[in-house]
């Protein structure tokens, strides 16, 4: 996918000539870029043949626009209970890693026409029957746990842990 973002630093404004810039991508290495991940991401990439796949465009008054082109794998929690009836919702979810909505805030510039090529993306065993933008803001916050908890089994004052529930996979030893 080609995935852009854009923002305005105005630290990079210049008045000298009234032209857009295209900048090597090397340089993105030294601009301050967004901390954007996908929160649903298994596995992803920056296409590198034969260089980084990534392009800076900087305007007069600041703008940076930044694209990537990348393959991303995500993660679809199935609820296949009416299978083969059903139809799946599966999301990729866009989020900062580090900065908070008093920093960065992200939206989709052009509204629902942000995401183009939609009808052309192929995946095995799935037809792509429609999409939509979806915009939320989140709050997380922080809670203060004890350090020493009560042992659920005996008692005993104990680090705190996390209890697994298996069963084993025996249908690979039948």
């Amino acid at each position: 996918m080609y995935f852009q973002q854009a923002w305005r630093d105005k630290r990079l404004s210049y008045s000298e000539i009234p032209l857009n810039l295209t900048l090597d991508n090397r340089v993105a290495d030294q601009l301050w870029v967004p901390d954007t991940y996908f929160l649903n991401d298994k596995k992803s990439f920056v296409h590198g043949v034969t260089v980084k796949n990534r392009m800076i465009r900087l305007h007069p008054d600041g703008t940076v626009l930044y694209g990537l082109r990348i393959t991303t794998t995500a993660a679809c929690m199935m609820d296949l209970r009416r299978y083969p009836l059903d139809e799946q919702n599966c999301t990729l979810e866009i989020e900062s890693y580090g900065y908070t909505t008093d920093d960065i805030e992200f939206y989709w510039r052009g509204g629902n026409h942000a995401v183009t090529g939609v009808e052309r993306i192929e995946l095995p065993q799935f037809s792509i029957v429609d999409y939509k933008l979806i915009s939320r803001n989140v709050v997380f916050s922080t809670v203060t746990v004890p350090f020493w908890q009560a042992h659920p089994d005996t008692g005993q004052e104990t680090a705190p842990l996390l209890a697994l529930g298996c069963n084993p996979q025996l249908w690979g030893h039948l």
